[in-house]
């Protein structure tokens, strides 16, 4: 079954969601605090930094990011002189992008160039 970038989207937001513990999204039925989503600064902050995975080969810190084309991705964590990636944290999920020799901020490279097990883990068609 092919599923689009919008519908992948959908579904890496539904995982997350679940992952978060995060219940189905409902109407609040006030304006009280809890109804409305209100969060506690300590966990505002919490919620500010993306999330970050272990990969289940070589234990290395890697943020699962998203591709322009809704794929997931791991990416390191730790910045990388010749990584070819920029991360962006929208508060939901994190979003890969693909920057060239010019990008000033971090980059980031994609955790298969370096995992000793990435041959594992790849898809296979």
């Amino acid at each position: 079954m092919a599923v689009n970038g919008r519908g992948r989207l959908r579904q890496v937001d539904a995982v997350l969601d679940e992952a978060r513990g995060v219940a189905e999204r409902e109407e609040p039925q006030s304006n009280s605090p809890e109804d409305i989503g209100y969060l506690p600064p300590e966990r505002v902050a919490e919620l500010a930094r993306p999330p970050l995975a272990r990969c289940r080969s070589c234990k290395a810190a890697v943020y699962w990011a998203v591709t322009g084309t809704g794929a997931a991705m791991p990416v390191d964590a730790e910045p990388s002189a010749d990584g070819t990636l920029s991360l962006r944290w929208n508060g939901r999920r994190v979003l890969a992008v693909y920057v060239d020799a010019s990008f000033s901020g971090p980059r980031r490279l994609a955790h298969f160039a370096r995992c000793p097990d990435a041959g594992k883990w790849r898809k296979r068609l």
